[in-house]
């Protein structure tokens, strides 16, 4: 949402997009959002959207560009929700022009930010993941004491850095 609020310049109406309450993750996701939004005074945050697929999404977005043709932007926490909102912003012309930022990295995602219709993805590092948590298995096996929480850092993934060896190896884990 920083990204985003930096992307729009601290100003105008935005969107959360997210999937059904309940999914933890992006449950907190949401919240963080609308807590960074809420730092922004001229900043006026839309009601969430909610949708498990990205036909929902579009649906939703489409809602949304109908009752505030004047959006600036929208923070999509999860890839579906991405997808769906492109499409709808496509379907009016207004990709590009007005902000998405997003969470995941799917192929969709990595081509429309490719295109500038994606400002950036918060991009998770599921590889990393499994390997800590094979890691602590087996030290938790071994008798080793292993943290409650594990920490795997995200990266922020833009346009201009999307090139660089460490952000592709973000992107492109199996490469």
């Amino acid at each position: 949402m920083e990204l985003l609020m930096k992307e729009i310049g601290g100003e105008g109406k935005v969107v959360i997009l997210n999937c059904p309450a309940g999914v933890p993750s992006n449950d907190i996701r949401g919240e963080a959002a609308v807590a960074v939004a809420k730092k922004y005074p001229k900043v006026q945050l839309l009601e969430i959207q909610r949708g498990e697929d990205q036909a929902v999404a579009m649906a939703n977005m489409e809602r949304i560009l109908n009752a505030n043709p004047d959006i600036k932007g929208v923070f999509a926490a999860f890839d579906r929700a991405a997808i769906g909102c492109i499409q709808a912003l496509r379907n009016r012309g207004l990709a590009g022009k007005v902000k998405v930022v997003a969470y995941d990295a799917s192929p969709e995602e990595i081509e429309a930010l490719k295109k500038g219709e994606i400002a950036g993805l918060v991009v998770q590092q599921p590889f990393e993941m499994g390997y800590k948590g094979v890691e602590y298995i087996i030290a938790a096996k071994q008798g080793k004491k292993v943290p409650k929480d594990v920490y795997v850092p995200i990266t922020v993934v833009t346009k201009e850095n999307m090139n660089r060896p460490e952000i592709q190896k973000v992107l492109y884990p199996a490469k």
